[in-house]
């Protein structure tokens, strides 16, 4: 399942490098900074297995193996006749990505284009996690947690949407508290805002929260290869009139709001059991048709 569908390896400001290691669960890759811009290739040379990220460089146009210094070409035979596949690559508003399969875009590329022309994309922070990668997406779509976990209220309930790319996406609507963000006195009544989800593979969730102060939220779960994920939670938020972001305190404050949770729903994570029995109720439709959209991804893969 893992490599099928984008995942987010990187933030923009961590690529100090030419050639930068990265991973998508067992699938080593590097990132690579050419003249013609970013690309992303497999990892592993193909004549004795070496890691072309720790110690590999760039060369005219092909990555220099560490251990034998063969040149090895990029989508084609180099010098040496070798050479390793690359994979399509976006980067949006200091957000890299990678799709190390074919297919299952499920329209992602798109959206995230349209959301890098009418909204400013602030990269946030990493957190790494001992919990599987889903396990964060999939949090999205567990309406009965946001109560108990986060002390947010549902106004209703969750409701599947139909797909129009392949993307699993559900809507409702969340009874949030006054705070610095909805602009309210702390004590003062809260609001109900509009709450849509849109999975684009088991490793990738873009959130929206309407009403009067909307935001975006773009969270990226990468499998790392020793089971656990690196989180990587990113803003996507409306220009005012002057085309400029809303001033920093406030997206600081949206920022330290979501590492919070993310802590919170930690202490969870990393002590479920996985081996535990499974009793649904009603109110986990959402996270069983994420767990169907999941399924969907390790089909391909076999």
């Amino acid at each position: 399942m893992h490599g099928r569908g984008w995942y987010q390896v990187a933030f923009e400001s961590e690529l100090t490098r030419e050639v930068t290691p990265a991973a998508v669960g067992a699938r080593r890759l590097l990132l690579l900074r050419m003249p013609e811009g970013l690309r992303i290739t497999d990892a592993t040379c193909p004549h004795r297995g070496a890691d072309l990220g720790h110690g590999g460089r760039l060369d005219n146009g092909a990555i220099v193996c560490p251990f034998h210094g063969f040149h090895i070409g990029i989508g084609k035979p180099g010098a040496h006749g070798l050479h390793v596949r690359d994979y399509p690559s976006l980067v949006i508003g200091g957000l890299v990505f990678a799709r190390p399969c074919d297919g299952h875009d499920n329209g992602f590329a798109s959206m995230m284009e349209e959301l890098g022309r009418q909204r400013i994309i602030v990269p946030g922070f990493t957190l790494k996690l001992r919990a599987a990668a889903e396990m964060v997406i999939e949090n999205a779509f567990d309406q009965a947690h946001f109560r108990s976990v986060h002390g947010i209220g549902l106004h209703g309930g969750f409701r599947l949407r139909p797909s129009e790319t392949g993307e699993l996406a559900v809507e409702g609507s969340f009874e949030l508290p006054s705070s610095p963000w909805q602009r309210g006195r702390p004590g003062t009544e809260g609001s109900v805002v509009p709450f849509t989800a849109r999975a684009f593979s088991p490793g990738l969730v873009v959130s929206h929260l309407g009403g009067k102060y909307p935001y975006g939220v773009i969270t990226a779960a990468t499998p790392t290869p020793e089971g656990g994920c690196i989180i990587r939670l990113s803003l996507a938020l409306e220009p005012d009139r002057t085309n400029r972001a809303p001033p920093r305190e406030l997206i600081d404050f949206l920022l330290r709001r979501s590492r919070d949770g993310l802590d919170r729903d930690r202490l969870i994570w990393e002590h479920r059991s996985g081996a535990a029995p499974v009793h649904y109720t009603p109110l986990d439709g959402p996270v069983r048709a994420f767990h169907d959209f999941c399924a969907g991804f390790a089909e391909a893969a076999r």
